[in-house]
């Protein structure tokens, strides 16, 4: 009889090339319970981590993407390029200070991805530079309104 071990990884090889076929067709949404699943039976498996994370990603469930991505890194301690993906969610995310930290951590990884590297500085003077994004004026915008509508309450 096989192992138990062996049997995990068979279904989470299964889980994985279902998932990839339909990363491969764009259907990210569909694809993620399958990477999951990889992910489930063989969290030691960092392409099925690192395709978990870019779905994620293209589906806009940042988050997550930040979390598939430092357990990719984690496998694969040796692998900057996680860092960038990292950085890119949190962007994604608005954490400012988070993403321009993943991307310095990148940059000072030296990893040889010239393209990688260009976008990590372009995005770093971005985020240094440009003005408070949407989710911090959001957030004053609704502290605004709420104090407003206190104060409708209090002096009608």
């Amino acid at each position: 009889p096989e192992s138990i071990d062996h049997q995990l990884r068979l279904v989470s090889r299964e889980s994985f090339q279902r998932g990839a076929e339909l990363v491969g067709r764009k259907k990210w949404e569909q694809a993620i319970p399958h990477l999951e699943r990889a992910v489930l039976f063989n969290y030691r498996d960092v392409r099925a981590q690192e395709m978990l994370g870019s779905a994620y990603l293209r589906a806009k469930r940042y988050q997550q993407a930040v979390t598939a991505y430092r357990a990719a890194a984690a496998a694969a301690p040796d692998s900057p390029v996680y860092l960038f993906w990292i950085a890119v969610s949190h962007d994604r995310l608005g954490d400012r200070q988070q993403a321009i930290a993943g991307y310095e951590s990148f940059l000072q990884a030296g990893h040889p991805d010239r393209k990688l590297n260009r976008d990590a500085r372009q995005r770093v003077d971005y985020l240094k530079t440009a003005p408070q994004r949407n989710a911090e004026t959001m957030d004053a915008l609704v502290e605004m309104i709420e104090a407003i509508g206190q104060q409708l309450q209090d002096d009608p």
